[in-house]
């Protein structure tokens, strides 16, 4: 319908948006033995449900439109990538198909959780009435920004929490598998502040040196690429690239912002060594600064 705030954003989504805007029109369906009940999000790559299982298992099933030729290809790629996948930080695949009409269809476990961009939001901004997640990773910390960012109790928190998440980028690596687009909205967190990293729509098999990215075409989130996503050579993409945004992520959580915002930004830090500004290495002891110096 006209003014539909859903079928607006649908429009906004990409070239196909008549296409797109069937996706969000399947509640109630049954894909993959799953009834879709809600939709958990929407991105450039497709939307998310929730689902129910017949046996009462709570599911996220992720619909991606036009999944034919080279979209085919991907889509199958993501589903095989996961399916390898068997970490407790990473998404658990469940199962996959391509529907009659070209929808692809990609069945996950359900993570009871905030991303981490809205955890940080929510702890570092003050938004008023905390999630399940905000209230756990702010519980016993001073109110206010700047009080909370300089709390070892905080610090802390953060640490463990990603170095969970660096534990199951590392165990995506040893199967040869890079995440390319690392970032606070794709890691989930759990009400016990235990992450798990989502949306491998992106990724590239290593061992397969499979990529379904044309030659030159840059792949990723602005604010956390590295240098070589930039490039036109997709074999410069390797386990660093993935390293370098868990760097940025921390730099995120540890001092509230973003590292950069522009491409220029991202072009000459491959040309500089990275260097934190006077007033962020103020607020960080020395063995932290260390951390992301690497």
């Amino acid at each position: 319908a006209a003014g539909d705030p859903l079928t607006a954003l649908a429009d906004l989504l990409g070239d196909r948006p008549a296409t797109r805007q069937g996706l969000f029109q399947r509640t109630g369906e049954v894909l993959l033995g799953c009834r879709l009940q809600g939709i958990l999000g929407a991105g450039g790559m497709g939307v998310t449900y929730a689902g129910l299982r017949e046996d009462g298992r709570r599911v996220a099933v992720k619909l991606v439109a036009g999944v034919a030729g080279e979209h085919r290809g991907r889509f199958e790629l993501e589903c095989r990538l996961l399916q390898e996948l068997d970490h407790p930080a990473i998404v658990r695949y469940l199962g996959h198909a391509v529907l009659a009409d070209g929808t692809g269809a990609l069945a996950m476990e359900h993570v009871d959780g905030v991303d981490l961009e809205q955890l940080l939001a929510d702890a570092l901004d003050d938004r008023g009435t905390l999630t399940v997640v905000g209230q756990a990773l702010c519980s016993e910390l001073p109110p206010g920004r700047g009080p909370r960012l300089a709390s070892p109790r905080y610090r802390r928190r953060i640490l463990r929490l990603l170095a969970t998440v660096a534990d199951g980028l590392h165990a995506a690596h040893q199967r040869g598998i890079v995440h390319r687009d690392v970032k606070p909205a794709n890691v989930l967190v759990r009400g016990d502040l235990e992450p798990v990293v989502i949306d491998f729509g992106l990724a590239r098999d290593q061992l397969q040196r499979v990529s379904f990215t044309a030659s030159g075409a840059a792949m990723g989130t602005l604010a956390y690429m590295a240098p070589e996503q930039l490039g036109r050579d997709p074999g410069a993409i390797d386990r660093r690239t993935d390293v370098y945004a868990l760097g940025l992520v921390l730099h995120r959580a540890l001092l509230g912002e973003e590292r950069r915002q522009d491409v220029g930004e991202v072009v000459t830090s491959g040309q500089r060594p990275f260097l934190l500004a006077a007033r962020h290495s103020r607020m960080l002891p020395v063995e932290l600064q260390a951390i992301l110096y690497r």
